[in-house]
């Protein structure tokens, strides 16, 4: 357990807003994008500092470089630099230069709450950030997203996203072009005000990664989630992902060979993980030496709906009320239905790797 230092102190304005401004506090790849609040809130929020309201405590961390990020608190430091740039007006439509130098005076000494720590691992930042956040209704992808330097949520993004590379440049995930063919558009910005797709594509990439052996697989809840959030992806691990990926995808271009897609309906219906995706990789998980029977009986299943998308109901969602969320009940059951089979314990051929916990 590392030595963190910690620390709670009043910052003004003007001193904030210099060091920010000068680049001294730095923003996290992840936020880059910072013009997220509406004007009405940026307004509320002078307002306050202005008639010296409270107001909530800004989360800053120093690295081993002394170098200081925002952690939380963007947004609030964002909109004080905008608005003493008389980027946008006040409640009362005058703009910070039409203020008086009294009431600069009193605005600029007016004092923020600034948490700043230091020495805390990646795993303890994680958990800092989830404990300080407790009193904040974020979404889980909304946490994700804050969370984007640990393994799972960066390897998520480095294979089906836009990403902001170590380099500070835009990159478009490994597997973008190829999901985008057969899910649709993926939003991978700030337009997914709440990153629900961020958090199913991390939900997915959880189950082909670590599967169902040592965590719970494909999982939307955050609790479980972050039993695998720290934990190291290595090479071997990734390779082992990519190959998942690539058959997934195959099994859809396949299928899209023999019966091409016809609306975006059809690219929604499988762009929703509760239909199809979670349970093919599920059984690619399961059964990682059976290609051959899972590649034809998926695209064979695959075709036969898009033929007759009647099928989503009789054999996708049909006895799976038990189990509607993401459990790998639900994966095993439409499985089942699928292949007509009694479960994974029938089938044989399991791999060496999957009979160990190695890479889960």
């Amino acid at each position: 357990m590392s030595t963190i230092e910690l620390s709670h102190i009043g910052r003004k304005i003007e001193y904030l807003v210099s060091r920010y401004a000068n680049d001294k506090i730095k923003i996290p790849q992840h936020q880059r994008n910072a013009n997220v609040w509406t004007e009405v809130k940026r307004k509320l929020f002078i307002d306050s500092c202005k008639r010296n309201m409270p107001s909530p405590s800004i989360l800053i961390y120093t690295d081993e470089n002394d170098e200081q990020w925002i952690e939380d608190g963007l947004q609030r430091v964002t909109t004080l630099k905008y608005f003493i740039q008389d980027k946008f007006a006040d409640s009362s439509n005058r703009k910070y230069s039409e203020w008086s130098e009294l009431e600069k005076f009193r605005f600029g000494n007016y004092e923020i709450i600034v948490v700043e720590y230091s020495g805390a691992t990646e795993e303890e930042r994680v958990m800092i950030f989830d404990r300080f956040q407790n009193g904040t209704p974020l979404k889980t992808g909304e946490r994700l997203h804050a969370l984007s330097y640990v393994p799972l949520v960066k390897f998520t993004k480095e294979m089906f996203m836009k990403y902001i590379n170590s380099d500070g440049i835009e990159t478009r995930g490994k597997y973008l072009d190829r999901a985008q063919l057969v899910w649709g558009a993926i939003k991978c910005d700030n337009t997914d005000k709440r990153y629900d797709e961020l958090l199913k594509l991390v939900a997915l990439i959880n189950g082909i990664v670590h599967g169902w052996k040592s965590c719970k697989g494909i999982t939307k809840s955050y609790e479980e989630l972050n039993e695998t959030l720290m934990k190291p992806i290595n090479n071997e691990m990734r390779d082992k992902a990519e190959q998942v990926i690539k058959e997934l995808f195959l099994i859809y271009e396949e299928a899209d060979v023999r019966y091409p897609l016809h609306g975006k309906k059809h690219l929604n219906v499988q762009k929703n993980i509760g239909n199809f995706t979670g349970a093919i990789v599920y059984s690619l998980k399961m059964f990682p030496d059976d290609w051959e029977r899972l590649h034809n009986g998926w695209v064979d299943f695959l075709v036969c709906y898009r033929k007759d998308n009647s099928l989503l109901e009789t054999k996708i969602k049909k006895n799976v009320a038990d189990c509607r969320n993401w459990t790998e009940g639900r994966w095993e059951t439409t499985y089942k239905h699928v292949f007509n089979v009694a479960g994974p314990s029938e089938h044989t051929k399991s791999s060496p790797s999957e009979d160990s916990d190695e890479d889960e």
